[in-house]
């Protein structure tokens, strides 16, 4: 008896729920997406091919859904130098970023200034997080990551989603998806402030795709690829990144100081190119700084001291 009363209960609770759910437009809209998501494909696994079809349909829930409010954190590098050269004076947060070093030895230089450059953005958006998809086989070539050693990197390494694609295919669908991914839909803002990426290089095709998505989301994406591969002609602007003597340490004059970085704008879209500095990067403030002139000494009576991040 009261087993079946409480059915009742149950039932009558689900019905009168369901029943004023007909009149919520809120309800109404996530239907739409479940449908829209049900009906849809990904490239993930047997459908690996469509990334490198022309014709494959780059159309997705959040392109369907209400358009979301663009995220506005004045992303640059706070130095005027630099961000004098940049339209409106901040990097594109809708855009594809490429980052290179400038030899294989300035490897870990380059991801050192790609991981500050997206602590920046991550450090203005406090609610957000950084997705990052790393392939196993640089893991096993640069190392694995290390919290203690992202913390002078990025404001929150809590805040970092690290995901390992076994394959190229697989690491192109986890940036489209991050690139898609809502957070609060309330207030129209993206789960991510940056997808970041280490690839060797990328095909014009998935490239497109993923301008697209970073346009539509407003959500950039930085990729690290190869110091000796083509550019990505899709990037709103391309680095060239290398190695700088650091100065000496604070506490001991033998180890080095703040990272230091030769950073060269190879590419933008407005055709500016070719322009040079030497940045410091301070973890403490999350910041870059023009590099102060050396002290007036022999360079040769000074071991080289490298600050890479």
């Amino acid at each position: 008896m009261h087993t079946q009363k409480r059915k009742l209960i149950s039932h009558n609770s689900i019905s009168q729920f369901a029943g004023g759910a007909k009149q919520s437009p809120l309800l109404n809209d996530l239907r739409a997406q479940i449908r829209q998501i049900e009906q849809s494909q990904t490239p993930f696994l047997e459908n690996a091919a469509n990334w490198h079809s022309p014709t494959c349909n780059t159309s997705s829930i959040e392109e369907t859904a209400h358009p979301r409010a663009s995220i506005k954190s004045g992303w640059n590098f706070g130095v005027s130098e630099i961000d004098e050269v940049l339209p409106e004076f901040e990097l594109s947060q809708s855009a594809l970023h490429e980052i290179k070093p400038a030899t294989y030895l300035d490897s870990h230089a380059a991801f050192g200034f790609a991981m500050a450059l997206a602590g920046r953005r991550l450090n203005n958006l406090p609610d957000t997080h950084l997705l990052w998809c790393l392939p196993p086989l640089v893991s096993n070539e640069f190392g694995a990551p290390y919290g203690p050693g992202l913390k002078r990197l990025i404001p929150r390494p809590e805040n970092c989603l690290i995901t390992q694609p076994k394959t190229h295919a697989h690491l192109l669908w986890a940036m489209e998806e991050g690139l898609s991914a809502s957070g609060d839909t309330s207030v129209g803002t993206s789960a991510f402030a940056v997808v970041f990426a280490n690839l060797k290089s990328i095909e014009p095709t998935p490239a497109r795709r993923l301008s697209l998505r970073a346009a539509n989301n407003h959500i950039p994406a930085l990729l690290l690829t190869h110091h000796d591969t083509p550019g990505i002609n899709m990037a709103e602007t391309r680095w060239r990144i290398g190695r700088a003597q650091s100065d000496s340490g604070s506490h001991l004059a033998a180890a080095p100081g703040h990272a230091k970085w030769t950073v060269t704008l190879e590419r933008a879209r407005d055709g500016r190119e070719g322009l040079n500095w030497i940045i410091d990067w301070h973890h403490e403030t999350h910041s870059f700084t023009l590099a102060s002139p050396l002290a007036n000494r022999a360079a040769q009576a000074t071991p080289a001291r490298f600050g890479v991040g």
